[in-house]
């Protein structure tokens, strides 16, 4: 993803200032992650144990419940592979589908 975003800020084709209306551009990872869940396997690896908290009173929780922290249809993968070590694809990777992160806040 890294090069991507390097592609992007130093494409001279890409407008500094873009017309009004135009999307903002999104480069997403393959695949939706669950924050909660990367947690959980770090802590796991540090001997800390991490617990989800799923609050709907937290600030953008019927934001996150809705998908509107995940990437548009317009957003370019990039980054690993699938978990299967096939190439992404958008369809069953879960890159425009609501994750268990996005689901409900802090989970």
């Amino acid at each position: 993803m890294a090069e991507e975003l390097v592609d992007l800020a130093t494409d001279p084709d890409v407008p500094a200032q873009p017309a009004p209306g135009t999307p903002i551009p999104e480069i997403a990872g393959p695949r939706a992650e669950n924050l909660a869940e990367a947690a959980k396997l770090l802590g796991a690896r540090r001997g800390i144990k991490v617990v989800g908290v799923d609050n709907p009173d937290l600030p953008d929780a019927e934001t996150a419940a809705g998908g509107g922290f995940l990437p548009g249809p317009h957003a370019k993968l990039a980054g690993p592979p699938s978990r299967s070590g096939s190439p992404p694809n958008p369809e069953t990777d879960g890159a425009n589908q609501v994750s268990t992160a996005s689901q409900g806040a802090g989970r």
